[in-house]
């Protein structure tokens, strides 16, 4: 897996928001959306 940064988009992310939200990680509006906003950033720190 590459490394992903803020505001990347796709697959990767995706399976990352998977994995998050499978963990009761708060991914707050965006979702399982496949981008890597600040929720995400916030949720993988």
């Amino acid at each position: 897996m590459r490394t992903l940064g803020l505001g990347d988009r796709g697959k990767e992310v995706s399976d990352v928001q998977q994995r998050l939200f499978a963990l009761r990680f708060d991914l707050g509006g965006e979702g399982l959306d496949g981008f890597l906003g600040p929720h995400t950033v916030a949720a993988v720190k």
